[in-house]
């Protein structure tokens, strides 16, 4: 009986926020680009800058409205560095293995392709300015984004490797 409540939780939890994930996605067409980042990567102080290099300002502005409006994420912008957001695990692992559904995610997708290159970018701009603030929050997210290893193709791996390489050092 436990395993089956559980069980009945999970669907429930799934459900909720799949729906969600469907009312946001509708708001804009790039949503659904932007939520496949933020799932692609740790879940804990992604950089909100990252998000506007990736679609532009008011996107990234209007995205972290309506994942806030859903309460999706927890904004932190207080600090003097970057602002930085938060998803809880389980949601960003249901908005991923949505994502993976809507988008047929196959080894080196085009979306896969552009979202490394936003990486690599944002890294490797990290790592010449020496802001180790942005070093040390890159440094667990391409770690997570090197996890997803059956979605990338050995080039990604081996130039965002070289660019955590360069951030360890």
């Amino acid at each position: 009986k436990l395993m089956q409540e559980e069980s009945e939780y999970r669907k429930s939890r799934y459900g909720v926020i799949t729906l969600s994930l469907e009312k946001i996605m509708k708001h804009h067409s790039c949503f659904k680009e932007i939520l496949l980042l933020i799932s692609l990567l740790g879940s804990q102080s992604i950089p909100k800058d990252l998000l506007d290099g990736y679609k532009g300002n008011i996107i990234a502005d209007d995205f972290i409205y309506h994942l806030k409006k859903y309460s999706l994420i927890t904004y932190d912008d207080s600090s003097d560095t970057t602002p930085v957001l938060s998803i809880h695990s389980s949601t960003q692992e249901i908005c991923l293995t949505y994502l993976t559904k809507i988008f047929h995610l196959k080894s080196d997708h085009p979306l896969l392709h552009s979202i490394s290159n936003l990486l690599d970018k944002y890294m490797v701009n990290a790592i010449h300015q020496e802001d180790f603030f942005r070093m040390h929050l890159l440094a667990t997210h391409c770690e997570v984004f090197l996890s997803h290893s059956p979605l990338l193709s050995e080039r990604t791996k081996g130039i965002l490797g070289c660019d955590l390489g360069g951030i360890y050092w």
